[in-house]
């Protein structure tokens, strides 16, 4: 699978009343742009934004031609370090599902999004998520020289019929913890955590909800320059038995 990694598509925010024509995106040439439509469905409970009247897409990008979920984290060295899976990335191929499931990890060295070099750090690691079907990256940083890459469990299948529509992997799983490099991802300690001893205690039983589902790092920018505290945050999405 490959997908289009989107390197600039640049937000235009028009302020209120004036219009979107007026505005235009600096030191990046416009060609192809689109206004997204705002066609809100009758009955929304929320007002239109008098501030953020629209979204300009100047057409900018660039196809690398890359596996898909790159989480990119910019490290101290100035290069950005990510997961990956599911596709071709600098000649190696990754795949998620099954018994041999396995996650790949990239570098993304330089400063013009449109002209990135992107190489993977060592071979994709393997990442069984039994008893599940599916191990996904998910929430990767790295910090003061140290790679904490995280993967989640999916369930029950890639491809699931249900009310006559095809889910992709429609029960989200636990998160098996992080596996951890100290020399920007060229060797690994695996994590010492897995599907059935997860690092938050969830599900309750097995394809039941979870809380933390997916979770991902909040972005402080280079090394974490900009955490308030010093410490890292994750955000996951879940749900909970019966929930409304």
């Amino acid at each position: 699978m490959y997908v289009r990694m989107i390197a600039a598509a640049a937000v235009s925010l028009c302020a209120a009343g004036a219009l979107c024509a007026a505005q235009r995106v600096v030191d990046l040439p416009v060609r192809g742009f689109q206004v997204w439509p705002s066609t809100p469905p009758a009955g929304c409970p929320f007002p239109p934004s008098k501030e953020l009247t629209g979204i300009l897409f100047t057409g900018v990008h660039s196809d690398y031609r890359c596996g898909d979920t790159f989480y990119p984290s910019w490290a101290s060295d100035g290069n950005q370090y990510s997961p990956w899976t599911d596709g071709v990335t600098d000649g190696v191929g990754s795949s998620s599902g099954g018994e041999g499931a396995v996650t790949g990890n990239a570098v993304m060295i330089g400063g013009d999004p449109l002209a990135l070099t992107i190489k993977n750090t060592s071979p994709p690691q393997p990442a069984s998520p039994r008893p599940y079907e599916g191990r996904y990256p998910c929430g990767s940083l790295v910090h003061d020289g140290v790679w904490y890459y995280g993967t989640y469990c999916l369930g029950p299948a890639g491809m699931v019929q249900h009310e006559n529509f095809t889910w992709n992997w429609p029960v989200l799983g636990p998160m098996p913890g992080f596996r951890i490099s100290t020399d920007f991802g060229k060797t690994w300690t695996p994590s010492p955590r897995s599907p059935a001893s997860p690092l938050f205690p969830e599900p309750a039983k097995f394809m039941g909800p979870v809380k933390m589902g997916c979770p991902h790092f909040v972005d402080f920018g280079r090394n974490m320059e900009h955490s308030p505290d010093g410490k890292a945050y994750l955000v996951g999405m879940g749900a909970e038995e019966h929930d409304p």
